[in-house]
């Protein structure tokens, strides 16, 4: 279902927002705590406040009503630019927790994770619903006070096919308000 695809893209960029090429390959069809170890390679973010945009660079779902495909890009849009604090406490939490919980949802499974110099190059398939899966790429680069990752979604099910490809930035813009 396309809404399901668009709040699992949701939950995605949220796990990604706290915030070349490599010599080392990623990970191929790591578990989910060989990940987690790999993600403990990102420098953990800053406590602050930090501003997430996320941007959609294209939205295609073959055969679908314009209006359906308005509903989807309206849902991830009335989301698409937010503020938030980030606690010394969840700061130091760092970034393994949030890919652990990304495979938590959906019976996702990582087919590709690596972390190289702050660079990320993932790849993550998730079941899709009625017999179908969701496949997420993501590539960018995480420092301690803000990321740019790029995202492309699939879906392919037996009620409609979806690709997107969306952009998801977040920055810190200083410390959070007293």
């Amino acid at each position: 279902m396309t809404i399901r695809f668009a709040s699992l893209a949701l939950c995605s960029a949220m796990a990604l927002t706290l915030p070349a090429c490599s010599e080392d390959a990623p990970t191929e069809n790591p578990t989910v705590e060989e990940a987690a170890s790999e993600a403990e390679k990102l420098d953990r973010p800053d406590p602050g406040q930090y501003r997430q945009t996320i941007t959609i660079n294209s939205l295609e779902m073959p055969g679908a009503p314009e209006e359906i495909v308005a509903q989807v890009r309206n849902a991830i849009e009335q989301n698409a630019t937010r503020t938030y604090c980030l606690t010394p406490e969840q700061a130091s939490e760092g970034f393994a927790d949030q890919f652990r919980r990304v495979t938590e949802n959906d019976d996702c499974t990582w087919n590709r994770f690596g972390v190289d110099d702050g660079n990320l190059d993932a790849l993550l398939t998730c079941g899709g619903g009625q017999g179908g899966e969701v496949t997420i790429a993501m590539e960018g680069n995480v420092s301690s006070t803000g990321s740019r990752i790029d995202m492309t979604m699939s879906q392919e099910n037996a009620a409609m096919d979806m690709d997107m490809a969306m952009t998801m930035e977040s920055e810190r813009l200083g410390d959070c308000p007293a």
